[in-house]
C-alpha cells in the first residue's frame, strides 16, 4: 500500500509540474496564466497541485474540464465538491472570479463555445 501511495503521489507531482510549465487549456479556463506577483504565484501553483491530484486519483482525462463530469457515486460527487470549493477559493485569493465571469459572458456573446 505504501509503494503504491507513493507512486501515486508522484504521478500528481509530475502532472503538477508539468501542468505548470505548460498549463493545458482547462487549467487557463480556471486560473489564467501563471501571476508574476510571487504571493499569486504560490497560490496559482497550489491550485494547479489540488487540480492535478484530483485528476489523478480520480482518473480524470476530460481536456476541457478541470475536474471532469459529475461521478455517479455519491462518495466521488462529495470530493469533487470539495475539490471544486477549493478551486473556487483558489480564484478568489488570485483575485479571478469575475475576470472569469465576464470573460465567460464575452465568449457567450460572441458565440464561441457554442
Amino acid at each position: 500500500m505504501a509503494v503504491a501511495e507513493h507512486l501515486l503521489a508522484e504521478r500528481e507531482r509530475a502532472a503538477a509540474t508539468a501542468a505548470r510549465l505548460s498549463p493545458p487549456d482547462y487549467i487557463k479556463r480556471e486560473l489564467g496564466e501563471r501571476p508574476s506577483n510571487p504571493t499569486k504565484a504560490r497560490a496559482w501553483d497550489k491550485a494547479v497541485r489540488g487540480i492535478e491530484s484530483y485528476r489523478t486519483r480520480n482518473g480524470v482525462r476530460d481536456k476541457d474540464s478541470a475536474l471532469g463530469r459529475k461521478p455517479k457515486d455519491h462518495a466521488a460527487q462529495a470530493e469533487q465538491r470539495r475539490a471544486r470549493e477549493r478551486l473556487q477559493r483558489a480564484q478568489r485569493e488570485l483575485g479571478l472570479k469575475r475576470q472569469l465571469q465576464r470573460a465567460a459572458k464575452r465568449s457567450l456573446g460572441l458565440g464561441i463555445g457554442r
